[in-house]
C-alpha cells in the first residue's frame, strides 16, 4: 500500500478557506457597520471604504483625502474634538465595529477550515 502525502496542498486549501472566512466577515459585517458609523458630512469617507486582499488576510480601510492631500479618513477616525453633523457617527467608526464583530472571527475560520478537512 502506498500513501501519498498531500500536506502542502492541504495547508494551502485550509489557509485559503480561513482567509476567505475573514474576508466574508470584513465585507458582510465590519465594513457595512463602519460605513454606517463614519461621519456623513460629505459622504466622501463612507464611499472610500474597502476590503483589500493581502498575502495573509485582508485589510479594511477608509482612504478619503481632503484638500492638499489631507488624510481626511484618518482625521475623522481619530479626532474626538470633531463634532459630526449626523448623530450616531463619529470617531473610531472602523475600530468600534471591528472590535464588536471580530470576536466571531475565530469560529468562522474554524468552521471554514473544518469544512476543508472533511
Amino acid at each position: 500500500m502506498v500513501l501519498t502525502w498531500h500536506g502542502a496542498a492541504l495547508m494551502k486549501a485550509t489557509r485559503k478557506a480561513g482567509i476567505q472566512a475573514l474576508r466574508e466577515l470584513a465585507v458582510s459585517e465590519i465594513l457595512p457597520e463602519a460605513q454606517k458609523n463614519v461621519p456623513k458630512d460629505t459622504g466622501l469617507t463612507a464611499s472610500s471604504g474597502s476590503v483589500t486582499d493581502v498575502k495573509n488576510g485582508v485589510i479594511i480601510a477608509f482612504t478619503s483625502m481632503g484638500e492638499g492631500g489631507f488624510p481626511l479618513a484618518v482625521h475623522l477616525h481619530e479626532d474626538f474634538n470633531y463634532t459630526p453633523r449626523v448623530s450616531g457617527t463619529g470617531p473610531k467608526y472602523l475600530e468600534r465595529p471591528f472590535r464588536a464583530k471580530s470576536g466571531g472571527a475565530k469560529k468562522r475560520v474554524e468552521t471554514a477550515v473544518a469544512a476543508v478537512l472533511r
